[in-house]
C-alpha cells in the first residue's frame, strides 16, 4: 500500500491509503504490453454503457496465476483512465481473497461486512481510494460470507454501487470455487474469463466456461492475461 495523502483523485480527499501505482514506471515494454487492456477497456465501456442498461461486469478466472491478476487490476485502471470514468473494483471472491492480499488490503471491512449487515454500512465508507484517479477498491472484507447472502443481498451492493460509480468490475475468482458467481453472473451486463497464456489447461478453462452457460450469463468474453 502506498500513501496518497490528497486523497483518491476520486473527489473524496478522504486521505486513506490506496494501493501501489501499476501503471507507468516500468518503461515502454510495460506500456506496449497494457495496449490489449486498453482496447478492452474501451470495449468494457460500450458495454456497460450502451449495451445494457446494467453498469457491472463480473471477471472470472481460470487460472489463480499473478498474470491473472496483475491484468484484471491494469484492466480496471485502464478502464477508469482511459475513458475517464469512475470505477470500482471489488474482490468478490470471498474465499480466496488473493486479491485484496496482493493489494495489502486484507485488514480492511469490505464486501462481506456489507452483506453481513447490508443496512449498516454505507458502501462509501467501505471503498478504499487508490492511486489511479477515478479507482476505488472495495476489498473482500472481514467477516465470513453470510449463510443469508443471495441473489437479493448482490442485487442490493450491485445497486448501491452503480449509484455510486460509472462502472463496477467484480472480481470472482474461480466461478468453480466461488458462490456468489451464481448469483453475479446473471446479474452482470457482462462476463470477462481470464486465462493465463501458457498456463491454463483447457479443461480448466472448459469447466469455468461452463459454470458460466449454468448460470445464465448474458454475455461472456474470453481475456488471455499474460506477465506485465
Amino acid at each position: 500500500m502506498s500513501s496518497n495523502g490528497n486523497g483518491n483523485g476520486n473527489g473524496n480527499g478522504s486521505g486513506r491509503t490506496g494501493w501501489r501505482s501499476l501503471l507507468g514506471g516500468r518503461g515502454r515494454a510495460h506500456e506496449d504490453a497494457l495496449a490489449p487492456y486498453r482496447r478492452i477497456a474501451l470495449q468494457l465501456n460500450y458495454d456497460l454503457s450502451h449495451a445494457h442498461p446494467l453498469r457491472s461486469a463480473l471477471i472470472v478466472t481460470a487460472a489463480g496465476s499473478g498474470a491473472c491478476a496483475d491484468g484484471i487490476i491494469e484492466l480496471s485502471a485502464c478502464l477508469a483512465n482511459e475513458v475517464n470514468r469512475c470505477v470500482l473494483l471489488v474482490d468478490a471472491a470471498v474465499k480466496d481473497r488473493s486479491l485484496s492480499r496482493n493489494l495489502g488490503c486484507d485488514s480492511y471491512a469490505g464486501l462481506t461486512d456489507f452483506l453481513a449487515e447490508p443496512g449498516g454500512m454505507p458502501l462509501s465508507s467501505l471503498a478504499l481510494p487508490t492511486t489511479h484517479a477515478n479507482l476505488s477498491f472495495l476489498p473482500s472484507g472481514l467477516k465470513p460470507l453470510p449463510g443469508t447472502a443471495g441473489p437479493d443481498s448482490m442485487k442490493a451492493l450491485i445497486e448501491a454501487a452503480e449509484q455510486r460509480y460509472e462502472a463496477v468490475l467484480f472480481a470472482g475468482g474461480s466461478a468453480l470455487a466461488n458462490p456468489l458467481v451464481m448469483f453475479l453472473a446473471p446479474q452482470a451486463a457482462c462476463v470477462l474469463l481470464f486465462a493465463a497464456a501458457n498456463k491454463t489447461r483447457k479443461e480448466d478453462f472448459d469447466a469455468e466456461h461452463d459454470v458460466l452457460t449454468y448460470c445464465q450469463a448474458r454475455k461472456v468474453g474470453v481475456v488471455l492475461a499474460t506477465d506485465l
